[in-house]
């Protein structure tokens, strides 16, 4: 569909003058479009490239066309790339001759998508060829965040490939990349069962740990987004722990001696050293900080506090000894929230923003969802405006999203929609933005938390009059899925504490809001049986506390009964 003007120095066996003439021809007598300046020239109308292609007649000459239209595309496409010529879409149009002997050449990124179009469309023999191409290209797709596309290409490469014998054996490192890339794609797209045989049919074959790594951290993340926080995290630390990077035994006692040595550490040193350390380049470390930053998100999502302290401690060591990269800015924001455990705001302040520094410098925002939480959650401790918060998980949702990470952007969005309703935003506004999450969130495939943001809309549709309460629904929040999904399944409770902890709390909110105590007290009654001493969260806690005793007033108001103003009592003091 287009012409780019070649370097006088390229091997086609063109004759660049001759083609030249024939196209500014062609734009005289109306059938090309060229911007004048411009080294790119275009059909002026779909139906003059269809009567060209017209021309063409269909079987063998138009087979050698399009295969010799896609070779030359791909050869200058790869010259390019050897020339160290920056590939852009569309071409800039201030690129002009450097001087009378050369022509700057713009490449636009999409020659490598015509040009394997062109040649997939060509019966040929060469199926090492066609998955080798095919595969570039779907890593290239992937690349761009366009895994639909990655994954048509993937399934041309696996074509190819089927059709070569003992392709493990004979092309290991083709066989290996490939499936790599398909399971990535796949995983990403939501196809969970195709994507967990392809990592399993690498860990069958891989010759060595690390090139399980890519597969294990792509199956990490999908688990995260069936909302299978506790396996994500099992996962995930048996990968580091097969790479030498997590410990086969965390001793408490060990990890604080680590903490104090890191505190008095970043006491010597100023912010200016940290963000002046090496960008870290070598692939085994690059993949470990990835698999520690999974580790510390999903343990700290599913309230594992061991994980939790192991892998931020030594993501920061790691830090320490090798230097930055885009999943370093996790280890900041892990030392950040223990800065928050010790009430330390200053140095949380601090770390959070020393995180939000390495994010910048390495362009880490795709794969910083601990840093933009923890960092928005800084800013609301220490009294800045709402607003900030907010902004910081937009900025979080937008980031994530075009680095396709699309649990950790709509983890951003929920935060932000829930920071919103508890800061006073018009519920409307609330309830609209959280309908269009979970339209995204169905669109996606992503499970991860959908029964919590189901039961909050119930919980705003109430509050707004649009929905009539169902208090024996309600008084079910956390206990099953029935509720939300019309199944029975009942939540483990180890595995799936938080789900049931905020069930019960969203349900004992409401009863108090519309004065339904009797419904709160049997949420209360609940609540008091699981273990909050193992919640690792003081808001938690005193939410809860507030409510119990809210409902506790309530029900004596009511009944009169001594019992829940004894109850009232314990919890005052």
């Amino acid at each position: 569909e287009s012409f780019v003007s070649f370097p006088r120095s390229s091997s086609h066996s063109v004759n660049r003058h001759e083609v030249e003439t024939m196209l500014e021809e062609a734009v005289l007598n109306g059938l090309l479009s060229h911007t004048i300046g411009g080294n790119v020239y275009r059909f002026s109308h779909d139906r003059v490239q269809q009567a060209a292609k017209s021309l063409v007649p269909y079987g063998e000459e138009r087979n050698n066309l399009r295969s010799h239209i896609g070779m030359s595309l791909l050869d200058l496409y790869h010259k390019s790339r050897e020339s160290n010529v920056v590939a852009q879409d569309p071409p800039d149009k201030d690129h002009k001759q450097a001087n009378n002997n050369t022509t700057v050449v713009v490449v636009d990124s999409s020659m490598l998508f015509i040009a394997a179009d062109h040649l997939n469309s060509v019966p040929m023999k060469d199926h090492l060829f066609i998955a080798k191409l095919n595969m570039e290209v779907a890593e290239h797709a992937t690349n761009l965040g366009a895994p639909k596309s990655g994954l048509k290409y993937s399934h041309i490469a696996f074509d190819a490939l089927s059709k070569i014998r003992t392709p493990w054996d004979r092309q290991y490192a083709l066989t290996l990349g490939l499936h790599q890339i398909r399971a990535d794609v796949e995983l990403a797209l939501g196809n969970f069962e195709v994507g967990y045989d392809l990592a399993d049919e690498v860990c069958k074959h891989a010759k060595c740990t690390e090139d399980t790594l890519p597969v294990l951290i792509a199956k990490t993340a999908a688990l995260g987004r069936e909302d299978k926080k506790f396996e994500s995290v099992q996962t995930s630390v048996k990968a580091a722990q097969s790479i030498g990077v997590y410990p086969k035994r965390g001793f408490i006692w060990s990890i604080v001696k680590e903490l104090l040595w890191i505190k008095m550490y970043f006491r010597r040193h100023s912010d200016e050293y940290f963000l002046s350390l090496p960008i870290i380049t070598d692939r085994k470390q690059l993949l470990s900080m990835r698999l520690l930053d999974q580790i510390v998100t999903y343990s700290g999502q599913a309230d594992q506090f061991v994980q939790f302290l192991v892998a931020g401690v030594k993501a920061v060591r790691a830090t320490i000894k090798h230097g930055i990269c885009k999943h370093a800015s996790m280890a900041f924001s892990f030392l950040s929230a223990m800065m928050l455990v010790q009430n330390d705001l200053n140095s949380a302040k601090r770390y959070s923003n020393l995180a939000m520094a390495i994010m910048d410098r390495t362009n880490g925002h795709g794969s910083g969802i601990t840093t933009f939480y923890i960092s928005a959650t800084v800013r609301r401790l220490c009294n800045g405006p709402v607003s900030q918060t907010i902004a910081l998980y937009d900025q979080g949702y937008h980031a994530s999203m075009g680095h396709g990470d699309l649990e950790s952007g709509f983890l951003c969005a929920y935060m932000s929609v829930f920071t919103a309703y508890h800061d006073g935003y018009p519920l409307q506004m609330v309830n609209n933005a959280l309908r269009a999450l979970t339209n995204e969130m169905k669109l996606y495939n992503i499970s991860s938390n959908i029964h919590g943001i189901k039961r909050y809309k119930i919980f705003l549709s109430i509050l707004m009059g649009e929905q009539v309460a169902d208090w024996e629904q309600i008084a079910l929040f956390g206990d099953t899925t029935e509720s939300v999904t019309g199944n029975s399944d009942p939540i483990s409770d180890k595995e799936l504490l938080y789900p049931l902890i905020n069930g019960y709390m969203l349900g004992m909110q409401l009863s108090v809001l519309c004065s339904k105590f009797e419904v709160g007290d049997r949420l209360s009654k609940k609540m008091r049986k699981l273990n909050l001493a193992n919640v690792h969260s003081d808001e938690i806690r005193t939410v809860v506390a507030l409510y119990t005793g809210l409902i506790a007033a309530g029900r004596y108001r009511e009944t009169k009964n001594k019992k829940y103003l004894k109850q009232l009592r314990s919890m005052y003091k």
